[in-house]
């Protein structure tokens, strides 16, 4: 009944199964307000408003003066419409870049079938935005203004040992609300120990978690997961730990079953994730229903400014379907 009777978008119906809140349909989509997003290298911010048929969009960001790809969304990887989609992306100074946006169907994201657009932001200023065009449109920004950075190096053979995790089945919280590290915990030989930090508002039942290897999330290889009921106790810091393979890329995506985050509704929860044992390289909390990281297992953070963190948050209060 909550549904109703009558056309129904079978996607955001399931969603509405899945996710068990429904809130209204108001007369446009929501847009995510700013959040400080900590970066010690320069930004890229894109936004993407998509139209009514999101699954058809694609796009991808290349460092022109090195000739790699730097983020990428694929067909599919969209599928709310009308919604606003935020990917933040910490990249090298002194680069220059082709963001290329493309349409399946060649009508653009604007405005035959909804008001689509897209927005890049360079460290805070606009650099390229858009929307009506057919099969794609290409836009280039900033400048090689210094030598590309030397490849991160390769990893020489697959550890034949599995992912190691201190996780106890039982997972015991902490009383303490800062990161604890475990001093006997090791990671063997080509591989790099991950850490989670998680403190829960007051519905630390509606919060899980998953950690990904992997250059897609969509083929991505699911090393560990958390989901919704683990946690039981609010405003507890929980600890995890676990060794991931060096020089890979990983995905972190936690979720939040009522779509406003950990923070600041309901409680100051707060997340952080780091690697070998160092300060966290993010942090977060505030965010809707999910947020993702993607990332490198490099063992030393000085190694860093040879890839890219790609953060992405979904805002609060999400909405199923704008059209109703």
């Amino acid at each position: 009944n909550d549904v109703g009777y009558g056309v129904v978008n079978a996607k955001n119906a399931l969603a509405l199964l899945e996710w068990g809140d429904f809130s209204g349909c108001p007369s446009s989509a929501p847009t995510m307000s700013p959040t400080p997003f900590d970066c010690s290298e320069d930004v890229i911010e894109i936004r993407i408003t998509t139209d009514l048929y999101p699954t058809e969009t694609a796009w991808f960001l290349t460092d022109i003066c090195s000739n790699t790809e730097v983020a990428e969304k694929l067909l599919g990887d969209y599928t709310l419409s009308n919604y606003e989609y935020i990917t933040f992306i910490c990249v090298p100074p002194g680069r220059e870049y082709s963001f290329k946006i493309t349409d399946e169907f060649g009508d653009g994201i604007c405005c035959n079938f909804g008001d689509g657009s897209y927005n890049i932001l360079y460290n805070g200023e606009s650099v390229a935005s858009g929307g009506e065009f057919l099969n794609e449109d290409i836009k280039i920004f900033g400048q090689c203004g210094t030598p590309p950075p030397s490849p991160a190096p390769q990893v020489t053979a697959t550890p034949s040992v599995a992912p190691t995790s201190s996780h106890s089945p039982s997972y015991p919280p902490t009383t303490t609300g800062a990161p604890s590290q475990v001093a006997t915990f090791s990671c063997p030989s080509g591989q790099v120990e991950f850490s989670l930090t998680l403190t829960t508002d007051n519905y630390p039942e509606e919060t899980k978690w998953v950690l990904k290897e992997g250059f897609r999330w969509q083929t991505g290889t699911t090393l560990t997961t958390e989901s919704f009921g683990t946690y039981t106790s609010s405003q507890t810091t929980y600890t995890e730990t676990i060794c991931i393979i060096k020089n890979k890329s990983h995905y972190f995506r936690i979720n939040d079953k009522a779509n406003d985050g950990l923070c600041c509704d309901h409680g100051n929860g707060e997340y952080s994730i780091a690697l070998n044992g160092q300060e966290p390289f993010h942090s977060g909390g505030n965010f809707g229903k999910k947020e993702q990281v993607k990332f490198m297992a490099f063992p030393d953070y000085s190694d860093m400014q040879a890839f890219t963190i790609e953060i992405e948050r979904e805002p609060k209060g999400v909405y199923l379907d704008w059209t109703s």
